[in-house]
């Protein structure tokens, strides 16, 4: 969370007044009516302002529309249409079948392929509700005006060097990066959870020969599968580009749930794709930063995504999630971690062997009986493999190098030996 610096006036860092947001901002001039004056904005111009009625109103359609496929959308499949879950699945099949991404261009009801899963909610046209996520909507969107502001001052304020210097102290692109990451980390997400604008979504870009495999699997996952059954995480609908709304050839996947912001529950989905879908190298954005329009490119250098799955999930983690699925489903293996390759060729090294990393609590009788459990694991790759035991010292506070050290066990173990 960002504290304040406690400086006086007299103290504060040369450009302080224009980074500190709106509230120094100076009043526009009002120039003085004449006959030469350009005329003013037209009524439908003063419509589409930021803060107006009609543009908070576009805005939250905007962000309403992010997750939810148009009323009467001849492309969406809604499970929660059916009155039984066995009729559900029949017809998503059927709509799949029909509605395949890779081939399926839009029409004038939608852009992209739709699946709705059996409790998706929606938005209810609560009057309160919506007053509620429209103030938010302002808000941010004030923020971000304000940012804008104070990244002029900065750019224009002489004083404010380009290097930083103990003499001269920080440069314009620290001071613009202080502003933003308080936007991005405490400002914008403060006021997305006090507005209810909770809902975003984890991106894939699949290539036209491999997009209609990995829709398949997550809309029935969602509907009746894995994603539908987990404890805390609410995924509502999945979003696949048509076939011609590709972006350099490759469809976006667009993976819904209820509550972006809890870190919790986006572990669990990570978790859960991973190990039951064999995905990987994905990352999760908040609905509300598509209706501000943040992007990798974007002026105010704000992160276009608030997760990725390295930052829920350590790699090692993800690594043993994406072996048991290829375990499960050799047929089909899945991605590595650097988005090329198969199962065997994300464990096998330069040297062709597989390396499997252990974590044991103390001695190495205890990493020689985990190795024993390894090879049985591996048993059905014909091939050598090494085990790689890595022991820490588990002690607490500080402790000599004698004390604490690192106990390393390697071993080659034949499979099917």
């Amino acid at each position: 969370m960002s504290t304040s610096t406690g400086n006086t006036p007299s103290q504060a860092e040369p450009g302080a007044e224009a980074a500190e947001g709106s509230s120094r901002r100076p009043a526009a001039a009002q120039a003085s009516p004449t006959a030469s004056s350009p005329p003013g904005p037209s009524t439908q111009d003063r419509a589409h302002r930021p803060g107006t009625d009609r543009y908070l109103r576009d805005r939250l359609e905007q962000y309403k529309s992010e997750s939810t496929p148009a009323h009467g959308s001849t492309l969406a499949f809604r499970a929660y249409t059916f009155a039984s879950q066995s009729q559900a699945v029949k017809a998503l099949d059927d709509f799949l079948d029909k509605f395949p991404p890779s081939t399926t261009p839009s029409d004038s009801t939608s852009k992209h392929i739709w699946i709705c899963a059996a409790d998706r909610q929606g938005f209810g046209p609560r009057d309160v509700e919506e007053d509620r996520m429209k103030l938010a909507i302002a808000r941010a969107g004030k923020e971000m005006s304000d940012l804008k502001f104070a990244f002029d001052g900065i750019d224009s304020d002489d004083r404010i060097p380009l290097r930083a210097s103990i003499s001269r102290g920080r440069s314009k692109a620290q001071r613009k990066s202080a502003l933003a990451r308080r936007l991005e980390e405490d400002v914008l997400p403060g006021l997305a959870m006090e507005g209810g604008l909770l809902t975003g979504k984890w991106l894939w870009f699949r290539a036209p020969s491999h997009v209609d495999y990995l829709t398949r699997s997550l809309a029935r996952s969602i509907v009746y599968g894995p994603l539908s059954k987990l404890k805390r995480a609410r995924v509502h609908t999945l979003k696949v580009s048509c076939s011609d709304q590709t972006r350099d050839g490759e469809h976006l996947v667009a993976l819904y749930y209820d509550d972006v912001w809890d870190r919790t529950a986006s572990r669990e989905i990570v978790e859960c794709v991973i190990e039951q879908h064999g995905l990987s190298r994905s990352a999760a954005k908040a609905d509300l930063w598509s209706v501000l329009g943040l992007h990798s490119k974007h002026w105010s250098t704000i992160a276009p995504s608030i997760y990725t799955f390295d930052s829920l999930v350590p790699r090692d983690v993800q690594d043993d999630l994406l072996y048991v699925y290829d375990r499960q489903n050799p047929a089909r293996p899945s991605v590595d971690l650097n988005g090329s390759g198969n199962a065997m060729e994300r464990h096998r090294d330069h040297s062709g062997t597989i390396t499997a990393r252990l974590k044991a609590s103390g001695l190495p009788r205890q990493a020689a009986f985990a190795a024993q459990q390894v090879k049985a694991d591996l048993n059905d790759f014909a091939l050598s493999i090494t085990i790689a035991t890595e022991v820490s010292c588990r002690g607490s506070g500080r402790q000599s190098a004698d004390d604490c050290q690192s106990y390393r066990w390697n071993g080659s173990i034949a499979a099917g030996s």
